[in-house]
């Protein structure tokens, strides 16, 4: 026992604090002393480090210089932060005070339980900090019931994620504290027997940094043992139950299984004579082998070397010895991994953050990976693809607000590749959750996919500032200073500045409400638009297209005010003039091309880009060549464009119209299918460049 905490209590009150703190350790019971007065004591609250409440009904009396029992507290070990007294005085006369100390006493770390007996396993176990907030336990096996044990730590659990063979998930909400050496369960699997590839732990963070251990035990179906481990390096890629009194039996294994080296066959339950075997590899060629060798239960077959090195398998037959009486077993291939396939994705780049990480089997067509305000707020997002290739046709964001933005991608996320950056609809966003399409391609297999978001910063951005003379394609072609109480004024505008295509409007200074204008060209005739629009400082009107395909010398532009009678501010309005051979080309950024197989490139422009008449590729580095090109539109139209054959290094195609009548559109995204030449210098890049 030691002493962690003493306070001078009045008598004429009826309730005290007396604070403990983190630094007197972990305690496992507390008694309280008094000297002075004694005093009767009714109830004792002890709060303990994380908030929790332990309330004990004394009803005694305290007496000076005695104690009083101990207490016990919930979960052997604890923080304590604070205990609370209601009291009353005994009746005894004097001065009215008392001094009261608790002492406190440390308990033994307790040693974790044994494992469950009997028909439970321990199948994973992963180590972990309290300062983390999911882990993930890789198990392999499967049975009826599941439980997780912690140990060395409190933990808080708010909810179990079990993920089985074929890709279904159970959720578990348990929202609670485990102590050390307890455990969550155990938890009854949805349906008679399930296989268990992956359990996700989502835990409440903790301020101090101390290390804990997380097992997962399950309990397996009456009547079938557990099945050996598998060495390392090898895998199960098969297993089948089937009745002995047939002989002969396929086991399909197929591509997403990956590619093997070498397998072997195994029985699980009871005895079986194999004569031989069957693999018939991805390519349709069969391989054969003799084996003739009784199993009892729990054995396995040699080694079987595959024909090559890595190789994908479709099936495999096992040929057995029949029985007369009717006996089950389960058969399981179990298979020796080849290179592996799947590249290593790098580390979350600095200023992103893993929103969420969800198995995608691209036949279910629909994903949702929910987020929550708690993650805080984003700019941009971004997926990235683990396992194997899958096609996204759009990602659906829905935000905190209830709006949604929609982006279409219509592309193939390879494994270990990314989409491209998604800006969200303003600088800071609240996510509630994200939805992605996928399509079906026709082959089993699972991806692991994981939503990335760029963290917005604390404070926003200072305003932008107002639009240059010239900027995106546009220049000031005349400029003009007019009063709120005119109604009119005329601009010059003159052959020196060439043929335009279209003009509008930069106000500066002051507001400028127009009704409308006339255009004057150089030949005398006009052109009347009537607009009715308010510009305001800094900001642009819409573009007015000049009469004309080829683009028109305008002499002057006349315009019509909204006046206000009394008001002799001034301000200042430009005429931006569009040049009629086009504007400014932009970059929508460059992609590696791949120099083994062709490659689908997505480059997400959006509307916030403004709207393009043209577009042209550029090669860097390397001979590139280009198989198809596909402009996807504002409003879904997709176009292919008449672009293919190879590209030299460092050279440009030729300019297409996005539209046949010469209309500026707005782009969503652009699909490349391009290859690399082979070379020993490196893999060459692709541009897209698109003029407004």
């Amino acid at each position: 026992w030691k002493l962690v905490g003493s306070e001078a209590i009045s008598l004429r009150d009826d309730s005290a604090t007396i604070s403990i703190g983190r630094d007197q350790g972990l305690l496992g019971s507390v008694q309280l002393r008094a000297w002075g007065k004694p005093f009767y004591l009714r109830t004792m609250t002890v709060v303990f480090g994380n908030g929790e409440r332990q309330v004990v009904s004394v009803y005694d009396t305290i007496e000076a210089g005695a104690g009083s029992r101990a207490f016990a507290l919930d979960g052997n070990r604890r923080f304590v932060r604070e205990i609370q007294l209601r009291y009353r005085e005994s009746g005894s006369r004097g001065y009215r005070r008392s001094l009261v100390e608790v002492f406190g006493k440390e308990s033994a770390r307790r040693a974790p339980p044994p494992r469950p007996s009997g028909e439970w396993d321990r199948i994973g176990s992963e180590d972990l900090s309290t300062r983390d907030t999911r882990v993930t336990i890789g198990v392999r096996g499967g049975g009826r019931k599941l439980a997780l044990r912690v140990s060395d730590y409190a933990l808080y659990i708010k909810r179990v994620r079990i993920t089985f063979g074929n890709g279904d998930t159970q959720i578990v909400n348990v929202r609670g504290v485990v102590n050390d050496g307890e455990q969550v369960g155990p938890i009854d699997l949805e349906g008679n027997y399930r296989n268990i590839s992956s359990v996700r732990v989502d835990l409440r963070r903790q301020s101090r940094r101390r290390s804990a251990r997380m097992e997962v035990f399950v309990q397996g179906e009456r009547g079938r043992p557990a099945p050996a481990p598998v060495p390392r390096g090898w895998k199960s890629v098969a297993i089948a139950d089937v009745d002995l009194r047939d002989d002969r039996f396929a086991l399909a294994v197929g591509r997403n299984k990956g590619l093997l080296k070498s397998i072997r066959i195994r029985t699980r339950d009871n005895a079986v004579r194999i004569r031989r075997v069957r693999i018939v590899f991805g390519n349709g060629s069969v391989q054969r082998v003799r084996i003739n060798e009784r199993l009892r239960a729990g054995r396995q077959t040699d080694v079987i070397d595959l024909d090559g090195n890595n190789r994908f398998i479709r099936e495999v037959v096992v040929r057995t010895e029949g029985q007369n009486r009717r006996r089950r077993t389960r058969l399981e291939v179990i298979g020796e991994v080849g290179r592996r396939a799947v590249p290593q994705l790098p580390p979350v780049a600095r200023g992103w953050r893993t929103l969420d990480t969800q198995v995608v089997n691209p036949r279910d067509g629909r994903v949702v990976m929910p987020v929550g305000r708690g993650e805080g707020r984003f700019s941009a997002l971004q997926l990235r693809n683990k396992d194997i290739a899958v096609f996204v046709r759009d990602i659906r964001i829905v935000y905190g607000n209830g709006s949604v933005q929609t982006v279409r991608v219509a592309s193939s996320v390879p494994a270990g590749g990314y989409t491209g950056v998604i800006d969200l609809e303003g600088r800071a966003r609240f996510i509630r959750q994200v939805v992605i399409r996928t399509r079906d391609q026709g082959r089993r297999g699972r991806s692991e996919m994981e939503i990335i978001g760029r963290v917005a910063r604390a404070a926003p951005p200072p305003p932008p500032p107002p639009p240059p003379a010239s900027s995106g394609g546009w220049k000031t072609v005349g400029s003009a200073t007019f009063r709120l109480k005119h109604k009119s004024a005329t601009i010059p505008v003159g052959r020196a500045r060439g043929k335009l295509s279209a003009i509008r409007f930069r106000a500066e200074g002051r507001p400028a409400t127009i009704r409308a204008i006339v255009i004057v060209y150089e030949n005398g005739d006009q052109q009347t638009v009537r607009l009715a629009t308010r510009i305001f400082p800094g900001t642009m009107s819409a573009p007015v297209k000049l009469e004309g395909r080829r683009g028109r010398f305008v002499r002057h532009v006349f315009i019509r005010f909204k006046r206000k009678a009394f008001s002799n501010r001034r301000g200042t309005l430009h005429v931006m003039g569009r040049a009629a051979n086009g504007g400014q080309w932009t970059s929508m950024g460059k992609r590696r091309a791949d120099m083994f197989q062709p490659v689908r490139e997505t480059f997400i422009v959006g509307r916030n880009r403004g709207r393009f008449a043209r577009i042209k590729l550029r090669s860097h580095r390397r001979h590139v060549r280009i198989y198809s090109v596909s402009v996807t539109f504002g409003n879904g139209q997709t176009v292919q464009l008449p672009f293919s054959g190879g590209l030299r290094g460092n050279t440009e195609t030729k300019t297409v119209n996005l539209d046949p009548r010469g209309r500026l559109r707005f782009v969503e995204s652009v699909q490349v299918l391009h290859k690399s030449k082979i070379s020993f210098k490196g893999e060459g890049a692709t541009e897209v460049l698109l003029q407004n």
